[in-house]
């Protein structure tokens, strides 16, 4: 299989340049073109790729350094050269400092030194690719890592206190229908520091702890997992709390349909999401709820909406809750 030729778009307004570059290079690249800037930008609107871009300097309308910024602005990833029969030193500063050049040719032009500058141009491109390949590669096994670090602590966690183990695998699928995960740079994940994950781990179980002796002031596990459901919307994010409940009675069962108003907010199991107060007390709150839940025989239904978190919460067979 050989390599796809580098197809290198060509702007200048003069036709017989246009013809002669086409004549001198269309053997050695995949050559388009174009008689100005604004027919070079319409043809990349609608789609159209290059890997090198070549502009000449002075043009009417839209000058090479012109094009070449518009270009850099919203197709970085092209490579940018620069073409002029003047000593325009200013328009080529401009093109350095704004438009991120390779590096400029002179009209006449050498062949040998155009063949040079596009292919040097294309395989620092491709340099890059790789390298960025590379980094996001390593950064899903970074992340990987730290999620399933994270899932462990829980799973002991949830041990620990006595929950039973499809309270933390069910905690678990909650989370990936309710949070969204954050965006994130492979260079993020090198911030996250090993020895502060036990701090975190620390931190959540505390947050549970606090919450249980909260809720132990309850009764019975009906109370109590509508009293952390109720506090679990409240704490959404822009959340509207309990004016969504909607109760149904029905031979000692209850459905409680709600929406929050807004999204949940981050998973605890996010190497990238927050790990502040708010956030361990919300996933404290949901594990709870779940826990709560199992004891109950109920179920959390959530609608595959993650701007929303809303759905059903189903409590069967329950008892000592009235009204």
């Amino acid at each position: 299989m050989t390599d796809l030729p580098i197809s290198v778009a060509f702007v200048d307004d003069e036709p017989r340049a246009l013809r002669a570059f086409t004549w001198e290079f269309g053997e050695d690249f995949q050559v388009k073109t174009f008689p100005g800037g604004a027919e070079l930008l319409s043809a990349l609107d609608a789609g159209e790729h290059f890997d090198v871009l070549i502009s000449d300097q002075r043009m009417p309308g839209m000058t090479g350094d012109q094009v070449l910024r518009q270009v850099s602005e919203k197709y970085p990833q092209m490579r940018r050269l620069v073409m002029t029969a003047y000593a325009d030193v200013a328009p080529l500063q401009n093109c350095i400092n704004d438009a991120g050049i390779d590096g400029y040719l002179e009209k006449p032009w050498d062949p040998a030194e155009v063949r040079e500058f596009v292919q040097r141009s294309h395989e620092r491109r491709s340099q890059e690719i790789e390298r960025e390949k590379r980094r996001i590669f390593a950064a899903g096994e970074r992340w990987t890592i730290i999620r399933k670090d994270r899932e462990r602590d829980l799973a002991q966690i949830c041990a620990a206190l006595g929950f039973d183990h499809n309270v933390c695998s069910t905690f678990f699928h909650v989370l990936e229908l309710a949070s969204t995960p954050r965006a994130y740079d492979w260079s993020d994940l090198l911030l996250v520091d090993k020895n502060l994950e036990q701090e975190l781990a620390l931190d959540f179980l505390s947050m549970i702890e606090s919450l249980m002796l909260t809720g132990s002031e309850l009764p019975d596990p009906a109370r109590r997992a509508l009293f952390y459901w109720w506090m679990l919307l409240r704490g959404c994010p822009e959340g509207q709390g309990s004016r969504f409940f909607q109760h149904e009675n029905q031979e000692k069962n209850i459905s409680l349909s709600f929406d929050a108003g807004a999204p949940f907010g981050d998973s605890i199991l996010d190497p990238c999401g927050d790990r502040d107060s708010n956030t361990l007390r919300q996933n404290a709150l949901l594990l709870l709820i779940i826990r709560e839940l199992e004891n109950l025989g109920g179920r959390l239904d959530l609608e595959a909406d993650k701007t929303r978190f809303r759905g059903d919460l189903l409590i069967q067979a329950y008892s000592g809750v009235t009204g």
